[in-house]
C-alpha cells in the first residue's frame, strides 16, 4: 500500500511540475509584445503617463521607458532602459545587469492586456498596461 501511495505522489508531484512549467511556456508566448501605461491603482494616468511602456522581446529582454508631465512637457524619466527577465509560477524576475537591481513583479492577464503588481517602499502598487495594436 506504501508503495502505491508513493508512486500516486510521485505522479501527482511529476504532472504538477509540468503544468506549471507549460503554463510558464504559455505565458512566455502570450506576454510578449509592448504594452502602455493605462492605470495605476485603479486611477487612470495622464497623456504623458499613456506614453510609459514596456515591451517584452522573446528572446528574454525588456525595454521600458517612464514618461512624466514636467510643467507643460512630457518628458522621459531616465530614458529607455533595458533589462534581461523570466518567467515562472505568475510572476516576472526583472535583472538590471548595470545595477544588479531584481525585482520580482506578478502579473495576470486580462485579455490580451495586463496587470502587473509590484512592492515599492513597503507599499503594493497595481498597474494596468494595454497590449499595443
Amino acid at each position: 500500500m506504501k508503495k502505491i501511495y508513493l508512486l500516486f505522489s510521485v505522479c501527482v508531484l511529476l504532472f504538477s511540475c509540468s503544468d506549471d512549467d507549460n503554463n510558464d511556456n504559455v505565458d512566455r508566448q502570450k506576454i510578449i509584445g509592448k504594452y502602455y501605461l493605462f492605470s495605476t491603482d485603479d486611477v487612470e494616468v495622464d497623456d504623458c503617463g499613456k506614453e510609459t511602456y514596456v515591451d517584452i522581446k522573446s528572446d528574454g529582454t525588456l525595454v521600458s521607458e517612464y514618461f512624466e508631465t514636467d510643467g507643460d512637457e512630457c518628458i522621459s524619466f531616465d530614458g529607455e532602459t533595458t533589462y534581461t527577465y523570466t518567467i515562472k509560477n505568475g510572476k516576472i524576475t526583472i535583472d538590471n545587469e548595470e545595477t544588479d537591481d531584481v525585482e520580482v513583479i506578478s502579473y495576470k492577464f486580462v485579455g490580451d492586456d495586463l496587470e502587473l503588481t509590484y512592492e515599492e517602499d513597503d507599499k503594493v502598487f497595481v498597474d494596468y498596461y494595454v497590449k499595443a495594436e
